[in-house]
């Protein structure tokens, strides 16, 4: 612990000159504090008798003596609102921000990664948010299905289906008004954090974040799954541990009644059909938007190579000039050379299967009745959703009520 010899030096000083037990009104104070020295705290030459005053005075000279104590700021912060002692503004606000400031910083060191969550009884546990407990006990959050409703004058704590709610005429103050969706009033808004870590609630055409400035919330995390539980970690300690992503080897998938859930890419609820791959509306219009885009931002335009092996996407009617000063049609490969590449196989199938073989084992497979090429496939859709089937079931989709293409 950091201390002021100087200040220590002054204080023991003040002590001795102003200890006395034949004073009237007098005090005991600890010359140890008992809190930094629990071994004194019985020891009678620990024990200065002092005025309530010169008791106030040495209290405020132990704050100095320990600059970085949390026990010495809290005492002297109680003894100015527990007695009635006059303290210049100034030295108010210098000890309610120190105080405020460590029982913060303890505040978040308790909490940091735990919460309050309840079980069906209404009993409250305390727990890391992580803790196998809550799926075992079945505990929710303790704000789950709660919000903040008001009349205008006074705040109301309820769940969103107290009847109080329409008794009362309230609203919820966060959306203005309970029929207003909560996506229609985040619409176009986005939760991000500056360097410091602060959060903030801007519009994704805010300068700051389109600049990067404000990083969306979850930027540089993943959310994973484990030993059964969903966290969230970062990009570098998902590839460091080999985390499995909380969706790997799942689907959205669509159910008769519409209702869109996400399972394992192997269920068998797809396999039976009970289900069908589910493929939004805001999939479709902001892939057809960015082909749209893609093929007009390639209009009248090539690829050409500078002589010293840098890329650019050209307009042809500079085509002539770039050429004549060295730069040649065309690109260097753009394979990244950490991925397989198909070079020198082909894809064959037997109807059942197909599989990418070498070029020279091509042979070998066609005498066994197999076929070059991959199975057909064609585009089928049915109300919202959108899929890809082999082209020999076809018919079997077409009598469920399924439409060849894609809509």
């Amino acid at each position: 612990m950091k201390v002021n010899y100087h200040h220590l030096k002054r204080y023991s000083n003040f002590i001795e000159s102003c200890s006395n037990p034949d004073q009237p009104h007098i005090e005991k104070h600890h010359v140890l504090p008992k809190s930094l020295y629990p071994e004194y705290k019985t020891d009678k030459l620990n024990i200065a008798h002092l005025s309530p005053r010169h008791h106030y005075v040495a209290h405020k000279m132990l704050t100095k003596v320990f600059p970085d104590s949390r026990e010495m700021q809290t005492a002297m912060w109680f003894m100015i609102t527990t007695r009635d002692v006059k303290v210049t503004s100034r030295d108010y606000e210098k000890y309610r921000k120190t105080h405020s400031d460590f029982a913060s910083k303890i505040m978040s060191k308790n909490m940091k990664g735990k919460a309050t969550y309840i079980d069906e009884d209404g009993k409250s546990y305390h727990l890391p948010t992580n803790d196998k407990l809550i799926n075992e006990l079945g505990l929710v959050h303790w704000s789950t299905g709660k919000c903040t409703f008001t009349d205008g004058t006074d705040n109301y704590y309820l769940d969103n289906t107290d009847p109080m709610i329409k008794e009362l005429d309230l609203f919820n103050v966060n959306i203005g008004n309970t029929n207003e969706s909560a996506s229609k009033r985040m619409k176009g808004k986005a939760y991000a954090k500056d360097k410091n870590g602060i959060m903030h609630h801007v519009s994704v055409n805010d300068d700051k974040y389109t600049s990067g400035e404000l990083k969306n919330m979850n930027h540089g995390t993943v959310n994973v799954l484990i030993d059964g539980v969903k966290k969230k970690v970062s990009v570098e300690d998902f590839y460091k541990n080999d985390y499995d992503h909380i969706n790997k080897g799942k689907v959205d998938v669509v159910d008769k009644d519409g209702k869109v859930s996400k399972i394992d890419k192997s269920s068998e609820l797809i396999k039976n059909g009970d289900v069908e791959i589910y493929v939004s509306d805001n999939t479709r219009i902001s892939s057809r938007k960015n082909i749209l885009k893609y093929n007009k931002s390639c209009v009248d335009k090539s690829w050409m190579t500078k002589p010293d092996g840098k890329e650019q996407f050209v307009e042809k009617r500079k085509v002539d000039d770039l050429l004549c000063d060295g730069w040649v049609m065309g690109r260097k490969s753009t394979k990244f050379k950490g991925y397989p590449t198909n070079k020198g196989k082909i894809w064959v199938n037997n109807d059942i299967k197909e599989v990418c073989i070498l070029s020279n084992d091509l042979d070998d497979y066609l005498e066994c009745g197999w076929i070059r090429g991959r199975r057909k496939r064609v585009w089928v859709n049915k109300d919202s959703v959108i899929k890809q089937i082999l082209k020999v079931d076809l018919d079997n989709h077409l009598d469920n009520g399924w439409n060849r293409g894609r809509k």
